[in-house]
């Protein structure tokens, strides 16, 4: 986890200065600007709300907020939204969108700081892909399921789907190739690190041992539904956004409490 607090911290650091946009967030999270678009967030969006049932009396948690790339579109969906993420310096920058009911928390996901059933809606989207062990997920799984209320409602999103892996290797070099071709290369912050900056992050790597950097991990579509067995948990398996390039690779797992 080291690498990935590497990662987050030195892509929110370098937006610090810039103006957020839907780009920077972007770049903050790892995610490709050049697919991102107001058409593309909404149709993210419209995968998520109906999957989780939200509505403007619920309460919301995201874990793995990043800077906050869905905080915007779904704190205005529900009543009031709270996101955590294990990069100090991302959640600095969640803070600078001033998004009027929202709130914003450095913790790591299997140690949420929140007692149990305390939100009516949990969700972490493209986050697991970081994770290298199904049994690390299972706790942030069960950490997710505990602080969500009886009759409330726990989405894993955008898992890459094991049995689709030479597909979604496929289909990420035709994108890359595509969009290089048409759009040039993503967008990057204007960010130029000074003397401080670039002995902090050296320090950084070398104190945790580990470089900043995120991989893809794979997963499988059983072993979610166990661990919703499990939990004691109703079990759906939903697909991601239609617009994904990856649709078909990749699910969501939604979890359901029971009263």
């Amino acid at each position: 986890m080291k690498n990935l607090t590497c990662f987050f911290d030195s892509r929110a650091e370098a937006i610090m200065k810039e103006r957020i946009t839907l780009d920077m967030l972007c770049y903050a999270s790892g995610r490709d600007s050049r697919f991102w678009d107001e058409r593309t967030y909404k149709n993210l969006l419209d995968t998520i709300s109906p999957q989780l049932d939200l509505d403007k009396n619920l309460t919301l948690l995201e874990v793995g907020c990043a800077a906050g790339f869905l905080a915007q579109g779904l704190s205005a969906m529900v009543s009031s939204y709270t996101g955590v993420d294990i990069s100090r310096a991302a959640i600095k920058a969640a803070r600078r969108l001033k998004l009027a009911n929202a709130s914003f928390k450095c913790a790591s996901g299997d140690r949420l700081p929140f007692k149990e059933d305390t939100f009516d809606r949990v969700v972490s989207y493209d986050v697991f892909t970081n994770l290298p062990e199904m049994e690390y997920a299972a706790r942030i799984v069960k950490e997710m399921y505990r602080v969500v209320k009886p009759g409330g409602k726990v989405l894993v999103g955008s898992l890459a789907d094991e049995n689709t892996k030479d597909e979604h290797y496929r289909i990420a070099a035709e994108v890359t190739i595509r969009f290089d071709s048409e759009k040039g290369k993503p967008t990057q912050p204007d960010y130029k690190p000074g003397i401080f900056e670039r002995a902090k992050t050296l320090f950084r790597a070398g104190k945790n041992k580990s470089s900043p950097n995120v991989s893809c991990y794979f997963f499988r579509r059983g072993d979610f539904m166990t661990l919703g067995e499990l939990l004691g948990a109703q079990t759906d398996i939903y697909g991601v956004n239609s617009l994904n390039p990856y649709f078909g690779t990749r699910f969501n797992i939604v979890y359901t409490k029971p009263l």
